[in-house]
C-alpha cells in the first residue's frame, strides 16, 4: 500500500480552490446502547442523558474552532444541535418537536478543521 503526504490539495481547474477534508465524522445511534456504526477519528461515545451524546476524537484537534455538520433520523426529533466542541470532544442534543431531549435512531456529523 501506497501513502500520499501533502500538506494542501487544491482542484486542478483553472483557480481552483483549496479542499478541506473531513477530519472526523461518526454515524451512531443512541436509542438503547449508544451504538457507532460507521466512523473516522472517534474514539469513543458517551451517553450523558437521554438525547445528549458526547464523541471523543482519537486526534485532536489544534483548538476548539473547528466547523460540524449535523443530521439526525428519529421517530419525532425535529433538530438536533452542536451543544459544545472543544479541540477534544463534539456533544450532540437531539430534541423533538416539542423541545424534549430524544434518543436518536441515527445521528450523523462530519467535522472539518486543523488537526494538532
Amino acid at each position: 500500500m501506497s501513502i500520499l503526504k501533502v500538506n494542501d490539495i487544491e482542484e486542478a481547474t483553472v483557480g481552483g480552490g483549496k479542499i478541506f477534508p473531513a477530519r472526523a465524522y461518526c454515524n451512531y445511534t443512541s436509542t438503547g446502547t449508544v451504538t457507532i456504526r460507521e466512523d473516522g477519528n472517534i474514539s469513543s461515545l458517551t451517553d450523558n442523558s437521554v438525547g445528549n451524546t458526547q464523541a471523543d476524537f482519537t486526534n485532536s484537534f489544534a483548538n476548539a474552532n473547528w466547523s460540524a455538520g449535523l443530521g439526525d433520523i428519529a421517530a419525532q426529533t425535529r433538530l438536533s444541535t452542536l451543544a459544545s466542541q472543544t479541540s477534544s470532544a463534539i456533544r450532540l442534543i437531539s430534541e423533538d418537536d416539542a423541545g424534549l431531549n430524544e434518543d436518536s435512531e441515527m445521528t450523523t456529523f462530519i467535522v472539518v478543521g486543523t488537526l494538532a
